[in-house]
């Protein structure tokens, strides 16, 4: 598994869970369907998540600059953590009372912005 894919987590809805997270760094969408789709998405992600993924991204290169290597944790438009392991992050959001708050959870790294391939061995 890639480090883009294994290094995003998103504690939000089951229903989200399914709906594939967006890139930082990855182009906008261009065709109308593609408009569309991400439109739909959208709405139903949770609107805490989205205010913490246009945060997260808006924070990225200072977040690269002085927490590369960390997991880092939003909720809606505040930074309320770091950590060295996701698992640590959560327990410090907990211990901060958001355990029942929708947050975000990134590890910082430069975005990626080339084709990606996914292979299966089946």
């Amino acid at each position: 598994m890639s480090s883009a894919s294994s290094s995003d987590a998103q504690h939000e809805l089951p229903g989200d869970a399914l709906s594939p997270a967006p890139v930082v760094g990855a182009a906008a969408p261009h065709s109308a369907a593609e408009k569309s789709l991400r439109s739909h998405i959208d709405a139903m992600i949770a609107p805490e998540i989205l205010e913490a993924k246009e945060a997260f991204e808006r924070d990225l290169p200072e977040l690269v600059r002085e927490h590369e290597g960390q997991w880092v944790a939003y909720y809606r438009r505040q930074r309320i953590a770091f950590g060295s392991s996701m698992p640590g992050l959560y327990q410090q959001c907990f211990q901060q009372g958001y355990h029942d708050k929708k947050i975000l959870v990134r590890f910082v790294e430069e975005p990626f912005d080339g084709p990606c391939e996914v292979l299966f061995d089946v």
